[in-house]
């Protein structure tokens, strides 16, 4: 991490085997921590994260970094362990892995929203399709029919 708090360039963690392994399940189970780590420390932060990174280093201590920006800054475990997990596919080959690593970066502050939001300017008003009008709610299935309302009685002249 090159900063804490809202003047990081990014947040990010990583893990180093006492062992050199090939369980991928093992390799997946770090990896989800990572990312939820990683997401911890974003909403903590306030933050959300464009561009995320994965790092790798096999026991021949080849080290591969893989980025992608997504459609959407995310501060959410799930989605970042998606995104990484993909890239990890893409990355493992048949060596055992010695570290593995996440990163977050491209922090943007989520907008905040207006307590008191702007009145809809007359063109906004014109904009909109209009509601037609409204028809009598119609009973559901599984509600009792109502009766017809029989027409009141005439006054009788005598």
């Amino acid at each position: 991490m090159i900063a804490e708090g809202r003047d990081a360039k990014s947040i990010g963690a990583e893990h180093t085997y006492g062992a050199d392994t090939a369980d991928l399940e093992r390799l997946r189970s770090t990896l989800l921590d990572l990312a939820d780590g990683v997401a911890r420390r974003l909403r903590k932060a306030g933050l959300k994260a464009r561009t995320l990174t994965l790092k790798y280093r096999d026991e021949s201590f080849r080290t591969v970094t893989r980025a992608s920006t997504l459609p959407a800054p995310t501060d959410e475990g799930a989605a970042i362990f998606a995104s990484r997990s993909a890239c990890f596919e893409g990355v493992h080959g048949r060596l055992r892995v010695r570290l593995l690593g996440v990163s977050a970066s491209g922090l943007e502050e989520p907008p905040q929203l207006d307590l008191f939001p702007k009145p809809p300017s007359k063109a906004d008003r014109f904009a909109r399709p209009r509601l037609g009008p409204l028809r009598p709610r119609r009973p559901h299935a599984s509600e009792p029919a109502r009766p017809a309302r029989a027409p009141a009685p005439e006054a009788e002249d005598d």
